[in-house]
Parts: structure tokens; sequence; C-alpha cells
């Protein structure tokens, strides 16, 4: 990354960058930890790992973190200097209930931004790879579980159907994001109130005078960005200015 011409680097970025690259060998022991680790995100629980280099070329020993349950791996010689730390963490994951023609635009950028999406609906032909790629499908809403720093979407625009989501999900704890599709007046009647609760999105997406599913789409996924990379607060903001309220 030292040269400074397109032969080099390719970007003629000339930055005196050193890149130094670790090959590990895959064995019986760190494999099983690594599925260890991998069992640990799906239940969405960040794992911090510790690698001494201090006997290189020899095995790396390795020991992990998990944010809950009990440590493992292997214990780590005492030589400051020559650890290297990862940090390993979920993938965000978004909930829509709902198969409808706008769903497609918003589970796709949602794919792109980097979320695992899943997606729930009562008319299981809808529930098909080639028109919804990438996502993983929810055939049996009751058994569905949610994680805390979920992001969920509820847009199937039927109204009972959005009344009985709500009506299980409204207590989950720790859900990062939680919007409704529709207008505020619809959402009151939802909920069978005439506030609505603070952590609740409606109308869902900022207020950007989105039309058609891809715009909405777009709106729904900017205000769930805002929310994971600069808090409530800030989301909210956001959903002020744009809308000119």
């Amino acid at each position: 990354m030292s040269n400074e011409n397109y032969l080099g680097w390719g970007k003629g970025a000339g930055c005196q960058g050193k890149v130094h690259v670790l090959f590990e060998k895959i064995t019986s022991q760190n494999k099983k930890e690594l599925n260890q680790v991998r069992s640990l995100l799906q239940q969405g629980i960040s794992v911090k790992a510790i690698k001494s280099l201090q006997e290189i070329p020899k095995p790396i020993e390795t020991i992990y973190f998990p944010e809950k349950g009990d440590v493992f791996g292997t214990l780590l010689k005492n030589n400051p200097g020559k650890e290297y730390t990862h940090y390993f963490k979920p993938k965000r994951r978004m909930i829509i209930y709902g198969a409808g023609t706008d769903v497609p635009p918003l589970a796709n950028m949602a794919v792109q931004t980097g979320f695992d999406v899943f997606v729930w609906d009562w008319r299981h032909a809808l529930l098909q790879p080639d028109y919804l790629p990438n996502v993983s499908f929810i055939t049996d809403r009751q058994s569905f579980t949610h994680l805390p720093g979920d992001v969920v979407i509820v847009m199937t625009h039927v109204f009972e159907v959005d009344q009985d989501i709500l009506r299980h999900i409204l207590h989950d704890s720790g859900l990062l994001y939680l919007g409704i599709l529709g207008p505020r007046k619809r959402t009151k009647r939802l909920l069978q109130t005439t506030v609505i609760p603070h952590h609740i999105h409606s109308p869902v997406g900022l207020s950007i005078g989105a039309e058609g599913a891809t715009e909405i789409a777009i709106s729904i996924m900017a205000e769930v960005i805002a929310r994971y990379r600069v808090g409530r607060c800030a989301s909210e903001n956001y959903r002020y200015i744009a809308g000119g309220r």
C-alpha cells in the first residue's frame, strides 16, 4: 500500500500503510469453539475473543468471553503486548409481519444493509424464495422468539391481524425498533388508546413524503439506521426535521 501509482494497490492511495495477515489452522478444538461462538451469536449474545500471539507459528491460544454465560477456550499465557482482541457481535435482525407487494423492497434493502430478515405471513404461498430472496420465513408465529435488539415492522394491511400481532409483541423487552405501517389514527385504534407509546414508531419511517413501495422502504430503512447508529433521540430529530414539523 506504499506504492503511489496504479500498478501497486490499484488506487494510487500511497497511504504508506501495512497489512499483517494471520492464517490459523482449523483444528477440531477451535472448530468446536467457533461453533459455540456461532450458537451464542444466534441467541443474540456478543462474544469477546482474546488470542495469544506469543507462540506463533505454534497453535494460537484463544479464550472467549461471552456477554452472558461461561468463559471457554484455552487459557492464555501472561505476556502483555502480544494479544489480539476480536469482538463477535450478533447480526442485526429485522422481523417483518406481512408479505404484501410493499415488503420485497424493504426486505431487499434490509438484507443489503446487513440484516438477517425474517418474514411472516398467513398466506404461506407468498413465503417463497423467488418472491422474497435471501430471507428466512416464519411459519409458526406463536413460537417465534424476538431477541433484544430486533427491529420489528408490522405491515400486514389487515387490521385484525396487526392487532393480534401487537397484542403478542408489545411487551417484548429490548426491541430496538417497533414500527407500524399506517396513519397514527389507525395505530391508536389498533392499540385501543388515545396516546401511542413512545417506543412505537407510527407512522413507520421518516416523514419524507414517500410514495410507493420503494420510497416507503427507503424511509423505513433511514429511520432504522438512524435508530441504531445514533440513538432514539437523534432518530426522532431526523423525523422532526424531515417532516417539517
